[in-house]
C-alpha cells in the first residue's frame, strides 16, 4: 500500500533508499540520516528549532540525548562538548553544550 506518511504505530519511518525504491523502515538504514519523528521520514539534520538531536547510535532524532550532551554546532549528540571554535559547557540539566553556563552555575573546562 502506497502512503503520504510511514505510521506512528508500528514505529516507522519513510526513507529514500539508495537503489531509488521509497518505503517505510522501523530504522533508518542509511548512515547520514535520522528517523525524524515531526516528518516521519529520515533526514540529514534532526530539526534543531524544535530542539531535536541526531543520536547516532539508534539513528533517531532525540529531544534529550541519553548519553553526552546535544551539540548546538553539530545537531548531532556528542560525548564531550566542543572547545573550538567557542567554549562550550555540558549542561547536566538539559543536556546540551552551552556557550553560557546557566545562573548558580560555573563553566569548568577541566572535567
Amino acid at each position: 500500500l502506497c502512503v503520504d506518511k510511514c505510521p506512528l504505530d508500528p514505529d516507522y519511518f519513510g526513507e529514500d533508499l539508495n537503489d531509488g525504491k521509497r518505503k517505510c523502515v522501523s530504522q533508518c538504514t542509511l548512515t547520514d540520516v535520522y528517523a525524524d519523528p515531526i516528518t516521519r521520514t529520515c533526514i540529514k539534520q534532526c530539526n534543531y528549532a524544535e530542539g531535536y538531536f541526531g543520536y547516532s547510535t539508534t539513528r533517531r532524532c532525540v529531544l534529550k540525548c541519553p548519553v553526552g550532551y546535544g551539540n548546538p554546532v553539530t545537531k548531532l549528540c556528542t560525548s564531550a562538548c566542543p572547545e573550538s571554535p567557542i567554549q562550550t559547557y555540558g549542561d547536566n540539566l538539559t543536556s546540551t553544550c552551552v556557550y553560557r553556563c546557566p545562573n548558580n552555575t560555573y563553566g569548568d573546562k577541566t572535567l
